[in-house]
């Protein structure tokens, strides 16, 4: 064999080689993103800001009394595929309001952890279910999907929800970060909401992942490119041979297109765990979202950039609609 036959298949067979790296590397990642750590609830007093939960609210809220802590039930119902879901609810003290709002929290948090949320949306007149997402807090499952099994978990909630006499005047939804993919998603096969805030969402499960690659490679912006492809593929391959899930299915961006539902969408300038790019990306496939971009801002940091103004956003678009 020549030295320049040699020299090709040397080449080839480290390209090989350094292909399979990536592909296995994709699995191991893969896996971990779909396992996450369970936290329990760790803020239940915190408010943006620095305020107290019990804090008074706004002075137009209408006949409004504080809601009590004591009055946080939980509740847990069965997604589709048997997996227990759990939530805490809030009833609203407002006089004469039957409306209600899930609430769903980022990667690796809880429901328990967004009663500074609850309790805001209570005082504005909205009871709120501070939702587990599946394999988070205290509801079952193993696996974290970002939206391929949590948009049906969703429509289970919202079926509950609409059983009940605090919610007959209709019912709302914000998101966070994954909460906010996840509730994105659930948009074009659930018509029972009548508006919804996302905060932070990811445009596809496929570009967030190779963001996230790209920044462990930041100082090498070239191989971030380069090899973001193929990790993230092989993770995606993996999980749907291991798993039965595609994750390419998680996609928001694609969710929007010819949704009817209000859309609020929320994001930091300053966020650089799931940069502002991907609100603008999902906005531009429906002309009716609105999208506002706090200044400053970092990852799901609206309420402490801008408190006053969150909340104004936040109740406003509720009440509007």
């Amino acid at each position: 064999m020549s030295v320049m036959r040699r020299g090709a298949a040397l080449v080839a067979g480290l390209g090989v080689t350094g292909a399979v790296v990536l592909l296995l590397a994709g699995a191991v990642l893969g896996d971990n993103a779909m396992h996450v750590r369970r936290v329990k609830d760790t803020r239940p007093n915190e408010l943006p800001g620095g305020a107290r939960q019990g804090d008074p609210g706004p002075a137009e809220a209408p006949q409004r009394t504080r809601p009590n802590e004591l009055q946080l039930r939980q509740f847990v119902v069965n997604a589709g595929d048997g997996v227990s879901l759990s939530g805490l609810f809030l009833p609203t003290g407002s006089a004469g309001r039957s409306r209600c709002a899930v609430a769903l929290h980022g990667i690796g948090d809880c429901g328990g952890n967004a009663r500074w949320l609850g309790r805001m949306l209570a005082e504005g007149g909205y009871s709120a279910l501070l939702a587990d997402s599946r394999a988070h807090g205290e509801s079952g499952g193993d696996l974290a999907t970002y939206g391929v099994l949590e948009r049906h978990d969703l429509s289970v909630w919202i079926n509950h929800l609409s059983s009940m006499p605090e919610c007959r005047d209709g019912i709302y939804a914000y998101g966070a970060s994954m909460g906010a993919g996840i509730l994105l998603q659930t948009l074009p096969r659930e018509s029972r909401l009548k508006a919804v805030v996302a905060e932070c969402p990811f445009s596809s499960f496929v570009e967030v992942a190779r963001h996230r690659i790209r920044g462990f490679l930041w100082e090498t912006p070239w191989a971030g490119r380069l090899v973001a492809p193929p990790i993230v593929f092989g993770g995606t391959v993996y999980a749907r041979l291991r798993y039965g899930i595609d994750l390419a299915e998680a996609a928001p961006e694609d969710s929007v297109v010819g949704v009817k539902t209000p859309i609020l969408i929320i994001h930091g300038d300053a966020d650089d765990n799931i940069p502002l790019e991907h609100s603008r990306a999902i906005a531009a496939r429906n002309p009716e979202i609105q999208l506002w971009v706090v200044p400053g801002a970092r990852h799901t940091e609206a309420a402490s950039a801008q408190p006053a103004e969150f909340r104004r956003r936040l109740l406003g678009w509720f009440d509007a609609h």
